[in-house]
């Protein structure tokens, strides 16, 4: 498969793909990357967990990582949502993700595979009702308008 090259995002460097490798997955990462763009494109607070590190990422005005276990940057009423992407990489979510879930709106995509999002679920919300589908039907999303 052809690559682009490699595109410079702060301390990280990514490889941006090309739509035919991108078609070929489930489409969760193109779906947290697009929802990511639209929320910072409404001057959302944005964290975003890593599959290849252990922490996240908070966009506001400026971009921070910390460590999975760091709950230190949301304040009381802060509203932040969470984008996390389901993988064998992910074993488990940073504590703000489900530290204050009055505050935190999280969002997690994960394959079709039932048990993958119950996992999440039994490990952040315990104590209440996933706001997660059981198994979301395929949709278009227009992308032109």
């Amino acid at each position: 498969m052809l690559q682009d090259p490699p595109v410079s995002v702060g301390l990280r460097r990514l490889r941006v793909y090309s739509e035919f490798e991108l078609a070929m997955s489930t489409g969760k990462t193109i779906f947290l990357v697009y929802l990511l763009v639209e929320l910072l494109g409404r001057r959302q607070k944005v964290a975003v967990q890593y599959p290849t590190i252990q922490g996240y990422a908070i966009f506001t005005d400026t971009v921070a990582f910390y460590p999975v276990t760091d709950v230190t940057p949301l304040k009381s009423g802060d509203r932040v949502w969470a984008l996390s992407d389901s993988s064998e990489k992910n074993q488990s979510l940073p504590r703000i993700f489900y530290h204050n879930l009055n505050y935190t709106l999280p969002i997690q995509a994960t394959s079709p595979k039932k048990d993958r999002w119950h996992d999440w679920s039994k490990q952040a919300c315990a104590d209440r009702k996933p706001r997660v589908c059981d198994n979301l039907s395929p949709f278009k999303l227009d992308l032109t308008g």
